[in-house]
């Protein structure tokens, strides 16, 4: 189990929920796939849905968009103004705010699903066998997290990063309690103008919530050096690497 501080985590978001839809590009790609991966199961109607870190809502709307759901509860360590207005808006909607690794939920799901979130929780396993305790017989659980590459530029660069699993490890994980239908690992190589718009975009989409990570002037200065010098392509732009990692399995 890795310790993760949950609070810096909902600060963070919270700070960027405001830039997150313009600069969070990845993910909205993300969040594609897995409407994608759910539409080949070829259900279209829940009864009830749980979605984990809702964030802005921009998985919500998909799901929202794809299928018809009759009571959908929405969760994320904070509420955004755009889930505020959402819930004004839809009333079989409902927020419950916190920590999922802490919370107790009465109901049962027909599919729980989250985008680009459980990569910060810090007992995975025990999240799985919660969702599977929380899930209807054949319920569905679908997310991503991250392989151990992503975002291996500022990786090679800083030292920081999440500890993620393996894929082999999430199969044993989810094989206690799951029937895989999907598991997978893709590339998304987002290409900036300069090392400072990486490092504008990963504080814009929250992902600094990592770890706080203090610049000297010397020490931004070498970083824009070495991510250039290593991290350029032939139109002099710089990359920063996406590996998400899907899941899709049955009770």
């Amino acid at each position: 189990m890795v310790l993760i501080n949950k609070q810096q985590i909902k600060n963070c978001f919270a700070a960027a929920q405001a830039s997150y839809p313009q600069y969070a590009i990845a993910q909205q790609q993300i969040n594609q796939r897995l409407i994608t991966l759910l539409a080949k199961s070829g259900v279209k109607h829940f009864d009830r849905v749980f979605e984990i870190g809702c964030g802005t809502g921009d998985l919500t709307d998909r799901l929202l968009n794809y299928a018809t759901i009759e009571h959908f509860y929405l969760n994320d360590l904070y509420q955004s103004e755009v889930i505020t207005q959402l819930l004004q808006q839809q009333p079989q909607i409902m927020f419950i705010a916190g920590d999922i690794e802490q919370l107790s939920l009465s109901e049962k799901f027909d599919l729980i699903a989250s985008a680009s979130t459980v990569q910060w929780l810090e007992d995975k396993p025990q999240f799985l066998q919660r969702c599977a305790a929380q899930l209807k017989a054949d319920g569905t659980l679908l997310f991503n997290s991250f392989a151990s590459d992503n975002l291996s530029e500022i990786r090679e660069l800083t030292g920081i990063g999440l500890v993620y699993p393996q894929v082999e490890q999430w199969q044993q994980w989810l094989k206690a309690s799951f029937t895989i239908q999907h598991l997978s690992v893709e590339t998304i190589q987002l290409s900036f103008p300069s090392p400072l718009a990486v490092l504008q975009h990963l504080r814009n989409t929250g992902v600094t919530a990592i770890q706080k990570q203090f610049w000297t002037k010397q020490k931004l200065q070498r970083f824009i050096a070495e991510y250039q010098d290593r991290f350029s392509n032939k139109n002099g732009q710089v990359s920063l690497t996406y590996r998400p990692l899907y899941v899709v399995a049955t009770k």
